[in-house]
């Protein structure tokens, strides 16, 4: 189970990304960044040796991707849903159409 992030959590990660929309260039000049980010580093990340800037663009491009990844496969099962609702509409038509009136 996913942890929960408290709306402080999320106010605080906010004010950050739209900072760094902003002025992408800070995060390779914060000198105290890369220690925040190395701080927060759990065994399971796999961003040894990296600079705090290279693992906050690392992270906002997973986010990214697996966005992308979700709203695609939202839209194909929107898609499927849709063809199949014009397939059965369709098929109903046609066998309305084959019975003698």
């Amino acid at each position: 189970m996913p942890s929960e992030i408290s709306p402080s959590e999320l106010e605080i990660c906010l004010k950050v990304l739209q900072q760094v929309a902003d002025d992408p260039e800070i995060i390779d000049h914060h000198d105290s960044f890369a220690a925040v980010l190395d701080n927060t580093a759990t065994s399971a990340d796999s961003f040894a040796g990296c600079t705090g800037g290279d693992r906050f663009k690392s992270l906002v491009t997973k986010i990214h991707k697996t966005a992308k990844k979700n709203k695609r496969k939202s839209n194909k099962i929107q898609y499927r849903q849709h063809d199949r609702v014009i397939k059965e509409s369709t098929e109903i038509v046609r066998a309305q159409q084959s019975q003698p009136a």
